[in-house]
């Protein structure tokens, strides 16, 4: 095999194949690396794991309305490591019932802290045993 080095814009009609199966390490270690930019104008599939070095942009403005539909859709679960902020509605589909703390559709292992008026449809247990000593102690603190 010989190698090619092509210094001027090339322009392929044809499909290109490329049988260097290396697996990719880094941004510079891989059958195929880029100096630059890469624009693609159709689909992309990935057999193995997307690797991304800074931040991942969508311009897709495609709005939500179920969990099938948006500019981003997951068939899968969703682990975030750090902070999450969003700009529109929450929707939780799940429709477990709250049987515990820790059973329940939407679970937190922190605080919750709502700014605006809440609406609950059902049964509210409060679990906590602390005895109020004063009318700002308790298990339930109501002000106002």
């Amino acid at each position: 095999y010989y190698g090619l080095n092509v210094g001027l814009t090339t322009t392929l009609g044809r499909q290109v194949s490329m049988l260097d199966t290396t697996d990719a390490t880094s941004i510079s270690e891989a059958a195929v690396t880029l100096s630059g930019g890469m624009g693609v104008a159709k689909d992309v599939h990935i057999g193995g794991n997307l690797f991304v070095a800074s931040g991942i942009q969508f311009t897709d403005t495609t709005d939500s309305t179920d969990k099938d539909t948006g500019a981003l859709v997951l068939e899968g679960g969703l682990g975030v490591e750090l902070s999450t902020n969003l700009g529109g509605t929450l929707t939780v589909h799940d429709t477990t019932d709250a049987t515990d703390r820790t059973e329940a559709s939407v679970v937190t292992y922190g605080g919750l802290g709502v700014a605006k008026a809440s609406f609950f449809g059902g049964v509210m247990t409060i679990t906590d045993e602390t005895q109020s000593t004063s009318p700002g102690t308790g298990a339930l603190v109501v002000e106002g």
